[in-house]
């Protein structure tokens, strides 16, 4: 009987190309890994959560609807980095006004030209803790953006004409008070992207999140989750 030989390969890079011996990806008792990839980025300290912390306060949203002036944005850097968004929640916690909207976009110009954006960097930390690496990814609220048309974005969540009593009125008739639960409540969107819409940030691509109340200002809180990986591993 042959004896099974491997080379054992516990650091990320790619495989080699087909018909090549490379390396197996092999656990310290000699197992080969089955896990999902995802979960194989989490362990490399490549999957990571931003948003607002417990004594954070909420940034205001806008006052007027405009393509480059958004209240929340995840965008990849202008490299190679590829940025891939797995989940997002978004919560209403402060009303303001009459007929709130919020809108979650994706932003892409289709060329090799990134959207220049800047704004207040918001928390960010790693999944797998102390351990990871720093995010290469910007994540900021009160955003200013570069100029792009409507054809350059598309519309993934909406919440149109909301009541400008949702939280003291409509909250409480519908769930008795604004508890929230692991799914929607009457507070807040959960958005699960990957797998069910496997959107690939890249080279300035971005999601943008708009709230706008017109007469004063709504208060939403984000929470983004992704993982990031250079294009090299994958491609």
């Amino acid at each position: 009987m042959t004896d099974l030989n491997f080379k054992v390969r516990q650091s990320m890079a790619p495989a080699a190309y087909e018909g090549v011996t490379t390396e197996a990806g092999l656990s310290k008792f000699g197992d080969i890994f089955a896990m999902s990839w995802i979960d194989k980025l989490a362990i490399a300290g490549r999957v990571y959560i931003g948003g607002v912390g417990m004594e954070d306060t909420d940034p205001d949203g806008e006052g007027s609807l405009s393509e480059e002036a958004a209240t929340y944005v995840l965008a990849a850097p202008k490299s190679g980095l590829l940025v891939i968004p797995l989940f997002v929640r978004l919560q209403l916690t402060s009303e303001g006004g009459a007929a709130p909207d919020a809108y979650l976009t994706y932003v892409s110009t289709q060329t090799d030209t990134p959207i220049a954006v800047s704004g207040t960097a918001m928390t960010v930390l790693c999944t797998r803790g102390g351990a990871g690496r720093g995010s290469e990814a910007t994540f900021a609220h009160t955003v200013t953006s570069a100029v792009f048309t409507s054809a350059q974005n598309v519309i993934l969540w909406q919440w149109k004409d909301g009541p400008d009593n949702m939280l003291s009125t409509v909250g409480v008739d519908v769930d008795g008070g604004t508890v929230e639960t692991p799914n929607n409540a009457a507070s807040a969107v959960s958005i699960p992207l990957y797998p069910n819409i496997p959107i690939i940030l890249n080279k300035g691509t971005s999601l943008n999140f708009y709230a706008v109340t017109g007469t004063s200002d709504s208060t939403w809180r984000p929470t983004f989750v992704w993982a990031e990986v250079e294009a090299s591993l994958l491609l």
